[in-house]
């Protein structure tokens, strides 16, 4: 069981590339990029995935590639080889965000996609929820979704504010899931990005 989060990312990074070396998995390509033009604001998606920082953010990435990817299905799990021991008396699980389609999964943390046989060998996956693209069409489950990965990623709220989905959404959607958000700055620059929206839906 692994001691620390220094550990815990050697760990993710060497199956990684070890997974590159091995050939069972590629680097995201500007020809990946280029196939995910859904705009997210100004930008395409897959421009918007190559030019930013995901390490640690998956949740918030996986969602965005999957909400630009047809017949994908967004997966939140748990990586459990990196799961981690906390003072010996308890561990700590490595939960994760990724997408699959096919026999492949699309990781943003690393920006990979692998082979999904080797991806859920080596990372020993438990997948604890399965979410269709189309699903994600639903406004009030991309509001769920889309909270859930900002929270406590303040620094992401206004990049979440710039998908369509989150324009216009009901007063009492809002109030919903606003209410499970627990990080306090996380919950002002929501609130504040709300406030912002013209014709929200009292």
């Amino acid at each position: 069981m692994l001691k620390s989060y220094q550990e815990e990312d050697e760990l993710y990074i060497k199956i990684a590339n070890e997974a590159l070396e091995k050939k069972k998995a590629l680097p995201f390509d500007d020809n990946f990029y280029s196939k995910f033009t859904r705009k997210i604001g100004p930008w395409e998606t897959g421009e918007f995935i190559k030019l930013n920082k995901t390490l640690g953010k998956c949740y918030f990435y996986a969602l965005i590639l999957a909400r630009a990817m047809p017949k994908c299905e967004l997966k939140l799990g748990v990586l459990q080889v990196l799961n981690r021991s906390v003072d010996d008396c308890y561990y700590e699980e490595f939960v994760h965000s990724w997408v699959e389609k096919g026999n492949y999964v699309f990781d943003t943390t690393v920006k990979q996609v692998f082979l999904k046989n080797y991806y859920c060998d080596k990372f020993d996956v438990r997948v604890d929820k399965s979410i269709k693209h189309e699903d994600l069409k639903d406004q009030k489950l991309f509001c769920r979704l889309g909270f859930n990965a900002v929270k406590n990623r303040p620094e992401l709220v206004e990049k979440l504010f710039l998908c369509e989905e989150m324009k216009n959404i009901p007063q009492e959607t809002f109030d919903k899931e606003i209410k499970k958000v627990k990080d306090p700055l996380s919950k002002k620059y929501i609130f504040e990005h709300y406030q912002k929206e013209p014709n929200k839906t009292k």
